[in-house]
């Protein structure tokens, strides 16, 4: 939910841990409209992300709305990498290529993943954003594909790794690629 503050720490031996073994997620907009007195600065929502890797070191995953936001800027000030996740159709294109281009100032390193490619009709899509990826330099780590099954696991709640060993053999390649382009700060 959009302005929501919410952390979830995740154990090792939970299937999404694949990824990391910790995800925070923040979102404050709704908070600071709704009850501004109690909603986080960015300087606490800081210190409650450090306090939470000091207590057991590992990487995070700070999940962003998509879009370029301010909470979407915000969420990528202080990170080592930004994973962007491209939407091949017209409008996801458009906002992948809005976010690379405002992201760029940060200086951070980027990397991209294509979800729902493949999708019947849109070839000309997955190659748009395969295009853009080579012409910027961007390194395309994973092509997620579009599937029933995947729509209706996610719909459901349930984590797309545990949809078959194809999909949990994507997410551990996307684990392991993000942590070579992470280097030494990456633990998962």
């Amino acid at each position: 939910m959009e302005g929501e503050l919410r952390i979830r720490v995740l154990r090792p031996d939970q299937p999404e841990a694949l990824l990391a073994r910790r995800v925070a997620q923040v979102h404050a907009a709704l908070l600071e409209e709704l009850l501004p007195e109690l909603a986080p600065t960015p300087e606490e929502q800081a210190a409650l992300l450090d306090a939470m890797l000091a207590a057991v070191p590992a990487d995070a995953i700070l999940d962003a709305p998509p879009g370029v936001s301010c909470p979407a800027v915000t969420v990528t000030r202080d990170v080592d990498l930004i994973l962007l996740v491209a939407d091949p159709t017209p409008f996801g294109f458009h906002d992948f290529k809005l976010a690379h281009q405002a992201f760029l100032p940060l200086g951070k390193a980027m990397t991209v993943v294509i979800n729902r490619a493949g999708a019947a009709g849109n070839a000309d899509g997955d190659a748009a954003v395969r295009d853009y990826c080579r012409e910027h330099g961007l390194p395309l780590l994973a092509e997620l594909p579009f599937e029933r099954a995947a729509a209706e696991q996610y719909a459901n709640g349930r984590l797309l790794a545990a949809l078959s060993p194809e999909w949990k053999q994507r997410f551990e390649h996307l684990r392991d690629a993000l942590c070579r382009l992470g280097g030494e700060v990456c633990h998962a």
